[in-house]
């Protein structure tokens, strides 16, 4: 599985100085993961324990670095989430 869908690393790779905003989806325990991507010099925005993941600020290359990590299982762009009214 592709940790980074293909046009997304593209984009990262255009921008690897530039902060950028993704989710980390990841299979260690949350705190373990906050602290890993502490230690890379990432923003921890937030834990998002419903898709067991963090939303996180750092330099496109850092991300891209974190691509190679085992425990790291998909990162995503974070974009705004819009729910539907009724």
């Amino acid at each position: 599985m592709n940790v980074l869908d293909p046009a997304f690393r593209q984009q990262l790779e255009h921008v690897k100085d530039h902060p950028v905003n993704v989710i980390v989806i990841v299979t260690l325990p949350l705190e373990r993961a906050r602290s890993a991507l502490e230690a890379r010099g990432v923003h921890v925005q937030r834990t998002l324990r419903l898709i067991h993941g963090v939303a996180v600020s750092a330099p496109a290359h850092v991300i891209l670095a974190l691509t190679q990590e085992p425990w790291v299982q998909r990162i995503e762009p974070d974009r705004p989430v819009h729910t539907q009214r009724s």
